[in-house]
């Protein structure tokens, strides 16, 4: 950093009311609602998930292959959209209510919403069911696939840690979590849709 951009940085507020400073709370507003839905959105996926893994695996002695695996984690993925879309439309809302009229970034915004669930009566209001899913398709082709992959690169690295063993322990589960996000948001950050006017 240079002299100067450490002085500017020095003279930024970020509790005040002052044009230059950035609230915290800013930075978080509209996460609530989403961690309040992490729970839901986990269990509708692995439910979704487990059953039909179990489903297309039947009569198979060596267990399901890599694309039961992938077809079912796309399932489980479709499944969660019905209502991580929503929840996603409500966060984005909610971050949008900046206060720019004001010029106070996060303390006076914009009073549309005063919380998500005023946010997501308001976008029933204007357009019904079909409203409180704007971007679903863009969601569709983003997460159903990368779920997908997801599944099948946990099984995978699950399988490399294990040693074959059978059962993964703690820390072959965790590993394989990781490297499996980290690589299944590498192949769909490549097959990310381009949102117009965003």
């Amino acid at each position: 950093m240079t002299p100067t951009t450490i002085n500017i940085m020095s003279k930024v507020n970020f509790t005040g009311s002052d044009p230059l400073s950035l609230q915290v709370r800013g930075f978080y507003k509209g996460m609530g609602f989403p961690l309040l839905a992490t729970g839901t959105l986990n269990s509708l996926f692995f439910g979704v998930y487990g059953n039909c893994v179990r489903k297309l695996a039947e009569g198979k002695p060596a267990g399901p292959a890599y694309s039961d695996i992938f077809l079912a984690g796309c399932a489980g993925g479709l499944a969660q959209l019905s209502i991580a879309c929503p929840i996603d439309l409500v966060k984005i809302k909610m971050q949008m209510q900046t206060g720019v009229d004001q010029g106070i970034w996060g303390k006076h915004y914009e009073s549309r919403y005063k919380g998500p669930a005023t946010c997501l009566k308001d976008l029933y209001r204007r357009g019904g069911i079909s409203g409180c899913y704007i971007g679903f398709s863009s969601m569709l082709i983003r997460d159903v696939p990368t779920f997908g992959f997801y599944m099948v690169l946990y099984h995978f690295f699950t399988g490399i840690f294990s040693d074959g063993r059978g059962s993964a322990g703690a820390y072959c589960q965790v590993m394989s979590g990781g490297l499996a996000v980290t690589e299944s948001q590498h192949i769909s950050n490549h097959r990310s849709p381009v949102y117009p006017n965003a």
